[in-house]
């Protein structure tokens, strides 16, 4: 059976659904915890790759994907984009 992962959590995680950015796993590679992407950071790195190339190939730049992934109530996504300005 197949599961529903969401390459960006959080606040925007259902809007985000309609972007190509949710992927459909077996259970080994959604919740294992030696291959999982919840568990193995060479398995999220790649899903969130996927899903950056997902969003580049419908127009989105890298400023759509913090605005829409990164941005919440508590601030840290503009921290990041006040990090990625300088760098």
């Amino acid at each position: 059976m197949l599961q529903k992962h969401h390459a960006y959590g959080g606040a925007n995680r259902k809007r985000m659904e309609y972007t190509a950015t949710v992927f459909n796993l077996c259970e080994k590679h959604h919740q294992d915890h030696k291959t999982g992407v919840h568990h193995n950071l060479n398995s999220e790195n790649t899903i969130m790759r996927m899903a950056e190339e997902n969003l580049y190939a419908i127009g989105w730049t890298k400023e759509d994907i913090i605005r829409e992934t990164a941005l919440d109530s508590k601030g840290i996504g503009q921290q990041y984009v006040n990090w990625c300005n300088k760098h």
